[in-house]
């Protein structure tokens, strides 16, 4: 621990020994109104139970009754559980129910950070137990410091294991996205800024750029489809090719081809999906919304939409099999994902 670290947090928390309580609950009830769409829209929510004089989050955990909330290990580490609040070992209040591991922050799309401080770059400074640390190192959701006015700060001192926030909110400022400022971004700052987070966490594990387990599969653009975790595997196992559709292009075939050759790919998943709209328009329906909203002629375009899946399906399986400049044999089959239930129907087999 740094001595400008020591520093900051005696000044910082004398600033905070110093408010009435009104003002604190002033600004807890704040947090709660600026933060409450956030925690609603969320599908899942960790937060924590304030202790002291940090800004109260009762109002903010009373917005959804499955708020994780965190629970301290022995190693200083943290579970989480939800639940009535009762009286936990060392003094705090932790939540009754069932816990459910430190891992499960993983799974949850906001995370509700104490912090004494933190600044622009998004560095936060707690109170220099780690625990929060080594949650955060554990997730890639939006985390947001719960902070007063005038703790959101230019620069604050920084040791390599801090890992940083995405945001901060204050009763008077708001949400604030910190950690990427540049001008030439506009919309994509969110992106950047997560990508400054994953940097934080990256580990280079030396992945070639070959299919590890030389598979190729050609799928959709549809957001809902995952196609790592759909088939049980890690970066560096596939080569995923995406489309409208999950079409079979020219261009598909160009990657096919050098991916077959010269990246090890020898068999080739075809994974349409239920629910695609490329089922639910022809190209004429297509143009013709698309003047219609846009006003721009897009019928020098083919959308390859699909009027009958299945026998485009296929197809397009067929397509790949017959191409001249893929080793004849190459194993290739069909299936169609379920994005409601996630099961994968094989309807082309490899000796259909």
């Amino acid at each position: 621990m740094t001595a400008d670290k020591q520093r900051a947090r005696r000044v910082l928390q004398a600033a905070r020994d110093a408010r009435s309580e009104a003002d604190r609950h002033r600004a807890g009830a704040a947090l709660a109104d600026t933060l409450e769409p956030l925690v609603r829209a969320a599908r899942r929510v960790a937060s924590y139970v304030s202790i002291g004089t940090e800004p109260p989050t009762t109002a903010l955990n009373a917005l959804r009754d499955d708020v994780l909330l965190p629970v301290l290990l022995p190693d200083g580490d943290l579970d989480w559980a939800t639940g009535p609040l009762v009286p936990g070992p060392h003094g705090l209040l932790e939540p009754s129910g069932p816990r459910q591991g430190p891992a499960v922050l993983a799974d949850c799309d906001l995370v509700l950070v104490p912090a004494l401080a933190a600044d622009r770059a998004g560095t936060r400074l707690g109170r220099g137990g780690g625990s929060y640390d080594r949650a955060l190192a554990r997730t890639s959701a939006r985390t947001v410091a719960c902070l007063y006015d005038g703790e959101l700060l230019d620069a604050l001192p920084r040791e390599d294991h801090d890992v940083p926030v995405r945001a901060a909110v204050t009763p008077a400022g708001g949400l604030v996205q910190l950690g990427w400022h540049d001008d030439r971004v506009g919309s994509f700052d969110d992106v950047l800024t997560a990508n400054a987070l994953f940097q934080q966490q990256f580990h280079d594990e030396g992945l070639e750029g070959r299919a590890a387990r030389g598979l190729a599969v050609v799928t959709c653009m549809d957001s809902r489809i995952d196609p790592l975790r759909m088939l049980g595997l890690l970066p560096g196992d596939a080569k995923i090719l995406r489309t409208a559709g999950a079409r079979v292009t020219d261009d598909v075939l160009r990657s096919l081809v050098l991916a077959h050759h010269l990246l090890g790919v020898d068999r080739v998943m075809v994974v349409p999906h239920t629910d695609c709209g490329m089922t639910k328009a022809d190209d004429d329906e297509v143009h013709r919304r698309i003047a219609e909203e846009t006003g721009i002629d897009s019928r020098s375009v083919d959308f390859h939409t699909i009027r009958d899946q299945q026998a485009v399906l296929r197809h397009d399986v067929q397509r790949v099999r017959s191409s001249p400049y893929l080793a004849s044999g190459l194993p290739v089959i069909g299936a169609v994902y379920d994005v409601h239930s996630g099961r994968l129907d094989v309807a082309v087999g490899v000796d259909d």
